[in-house]
């Protein structure tokens, strides 16, 4: 006998985890209600094996493959399973992936959603329904938290280089080994957790298609791809939302950009039009934006990257994000006051 299909349970997981609070209690599910379905969404829960990873391990027999020397040390540690979680007071750790801190840190990195769908969702496929849930959520969340790496699709967190012998000379080695650190760590150590509410305020701007604040979207995404190494779209994407925020403030003033200086738009143009200019007030931060826009222009008519006040750097500054924070919070003042990121 055929059974009619008017459902969907799906499973859906990604590589960079979301840190959750330890206090959530993860065993209710949220119910979304629409005109022609009804969501349950369950919390996220990990589902990684412990002491998984998703690159190749180095151990003694691989290092032997390519150098003899180094892979004879008498104390060898291969490569671990690293994770990152978040401590009593929100700043970002790592740990070792194993049974020991499981308890205590390991099963609050997670790494899965799942989602029930019955009914005929407003897009009428209940799969990219469900996608859709799951990455506005997550936009939402790396929003709210500071979590800018949570539910990429892309790992942000896994070094270059995982495996570094330290050499006192081209053919010895002085018997120290280490890991690379992670990407997670450029930007502020500081971030929240994901717990009932955001969770919930997460589903609730889902269902009424509220977009998130757009400046510290922009903010997330550039991070993102600062983390990378795609410095090309970090840059545009950097500079895409210091114009829309220029243009915001010059349209509630009534005015308008009329060329394509922006460097202007931000110091004598605007202090004529609002009484305010970022070359007087903050020095630092325009030296940074004339940087950002030249090395933009160059980067996108195919020409080499150059950070004008320091010609000897050969990509952003490892200040880049936290620069391109403070640029925006102040554009963000000249309209509201005393606003931050992280509130």
């Amino acid at each position: 006998m055929d059974v009619e299909h008017t459902g969907d349970l799906m499973f859906l997981t990604f590589p960079s985890p979301v840190f959750v609070d330890p206090a959530w209690d993860r065993s209710t599910n949220y119910s979304i209600a629409l005109a022609d379905c009804s969501v349950l969404v369950s919390p996220f829960r990990r589902s990684r094996p412990i002491g998984w990873i998703s690159r190749p391990t180095i151990a003694r027999e691989n290092v032997a493959a390519f150098d003899p020397n180094p892979a004879k040390f008498e104390i060898f540690v291969s490569s671990l399973a690293m994770l990152a979680g978040v401590d009593g007071h929100g700043r970002v750790l790592m740990f070792l992936d194993d049974e020991a801190n499981f308890d205590r840190l390991g099963q609050f990195s997670a790494d899965t959603l799942c989602v029930r769908v019955v009914g005929d969702p407003p897009d009428g496929d209940r799969e990219q329904f469900s996608e859709r849930l799951l990455e506005d959520l997550m936009r939402h969340i790396r929003i709210e938290t500071g979590q800018w790496w949570a539910g990429r699709r892309e790992v942000p967190a896994t070094p270059a280089i995982q495996t570094t012998f330290e050499m006192a000379r081209e053919d010895f080695y002085n018997g120290r080994i280490h890991s690379g650190s992670p990407g997670i760590f450029i930007h502020d150590p500081v971030v929240k957790a994901v717990n009932h509410e955001i969770f919930l305020k997460g589903l609730s701007a889902f269902k009424n298609a509220k977009a998130p604040d757009p400046d510290k979207a922009a903010l997330s995404d550039v991070i993102f791809y600062y983390a990378q190494g795609d410095f090309l779209l970090c840059l545009l994407l950097a500079c895409n939302a210091v114009e829309r925020l220029r243009d915001d403030i010059y349209a509630a003033i009534g005015a308008r950009a009329k060329d394509t200086d922006l460097l202007k738009h931000l110091s004598s143009r605007l202090e004529t039009i609002a009484g305010r200019n970022l070359k007087t007030e903050r020095p630092d931060l325009f030296t940074f934006a004339e940087d950002l826009w030249t090395a933009r222009g160059n980067m996108a008519h195919g020409l080499p990257f150059m950070w004008k006040s320091d010609r000897s750097l050969t990509r952003p500054p490892e200040n880049f994000t936290l620069m391109f924070q403070h640029l925006l919070e102040w554009l963000g003042s000249i309209m509201l006051p005393d606003r931050s990121f992280l509130e």
